[in-house]
Formats: C-alpha cells, sequence, structure tokens
C-alpha cells in the first residue's frame, strides 16, 4: 500500500481497523533531526527501535518510508499499530525524529511535527 498524508485510502483504513486498532504511527529510527547517518548506524537505531516496541508490547508492521521528489533515501520504519499522536511524542523524543504519521481512520493520514517544533512554530 501506498500512504500518501493528506489522502484517505480505503485499504489502509480497512487494514488498521482490521486488526482491532483505531490508530496507527508510522516511525522510523534514521537519520535524528534529519542528519543523515551512516546506514549501519542507522540500522542499529532501528533494531533498537523495533526491540523497544516490542518489549512495550506495540503490535508493528514493517514500512518504507519515502520522499516522493526523490530527494531523501528511502527509510525502513514501523507501522505501530493502536499508537496514536499522545503515546507519539514520547518515541519521537526518544529517537530524535522530526516528524511521524499518525493514521486514524476514517481521517486522512496527517503529518505529527516533534513537540519542541510545534511548540517553535
Amino acid at each position: 500500500m501506498l500512504l500518501r498524508i493528506g489522502q484517505r485510502d480505503p485499504r489502509l483504513e480497512a487494514a488498521v481497523q482490521a486488526q482491532g486498532v483505531k490508530q496507527a504511527s508510522l516511525l522510523t529510527a534514521w537519520n535524528p533531526r534529519s542528519d543523515p547517518l551512516p546506514e549501519p548506524e542507522n540500522r542499529a537505531r532501528q533494531a533498537r527501535l523495533e526491540r523497544e516496541l516490542a518489549q512495550a508490547g506495540w503490535r508493528c508492521w514493517p514500512t518504507v518510508h519515502r520522499d516522493p521528489a526523490g530527494r531523501w533515501p528511502d527509510e525502513p520504519g514501523c507501522c505501530v499499530l493502536g499508537m496514536g499522536a499522545a503515546e507519539l511524542d514520547t518515541w519521537m523524543v526518544g529517537f530524535d525524529q522530526n516528524a511521524a504519521v499518525v493514521i486514524e481512520p476514517p481521517g486522512t493520514p496527517r503529518l505529527v511535527w516533534h513537540p519542541a517544533l510545534r511548540s517553535a512554530g
């Protein structure tokens, strides 16, 4: 499935709801604060995120985060089932991510900024 910010996808909504959750979040550990890191370091960060999510009891699907303009490299990530904006802040802060995506069917997927970036704007 292809998710686009601000565009509903009934198949994605159905897939999330079929898991018995009302929301999901897309999160990655790659390139903290949008600063490119070497691939081995990014892979280690992503493995840590996945391990910590599992230890905290979150169910996840693997994702690939792509820049539609192709100016930023693909980043592996997680679709965290059941995680909404309130829980997402802790993970964005913990893994130094500027933004993540929240899916709340039947609404459109939306970008959520790091708490410090929200308060700065």
